[in-house]
């Protein structure tokens, strides 16, 4: 097996290690994010929908300017940057619970969907890296 083959191989099961997680983390977040708007809007029948929204509406803002980007700059950049989309929208959530703050979470939920975004693409660059 050529190096090539190899570093192909390490890529491809680091980005199937990071999605896998990061999947994970987003079917919790997401789920759970519902729940706690509900509770700081103190109206379920209003804000249940908004976080998932947010988050669709996030991940499509960011897809075509990161795909470009990626095409420059290249995949490892585009993707470094998703996840910090995703660690600053973890951490202002987070915040934002402990503050009590529905503003403040609804930023760090649209952070996420923009992490979700940017992260999705890393399946491309799986697929490139097993060529």
């Amino acid at each position: 097996m050529s190096d090539l083959e190899k570093a192909g191989q390490r890529t491809a099961v680091v980005l199937l290690i990071s999605q896998s997680l990061f999947s994970a983390s987003s079917i919790i977040a997401f789920t759970v994010g519902s729940i706690i708007v509900v509770q700081l809007a103190g109206s379920n029948s209003q804000w249940t929908g908004v976080p998932s929204t947010l988050a669709l509406v996030g991940a499509a803002l960011v897809v075509y300017p990161m795909g470009r980007l990626m095409d420059r700059a290249g995949r490892r950049v585009g993707l470094s940057l998703g996840y910090i989309f995703g660690i600053s929208g973890a951490l202002i959530s987070g915040w934002a619970v402990v503050q009590q703050s529905l503003p403040v979470l609804l930023v760090g939920v649209l952070l996420a969907g923009l992490a979700r975004g940017v992260i999705d693409m890393g399946r491309y660059a799986a697929a490139e890296a097993s060529r």
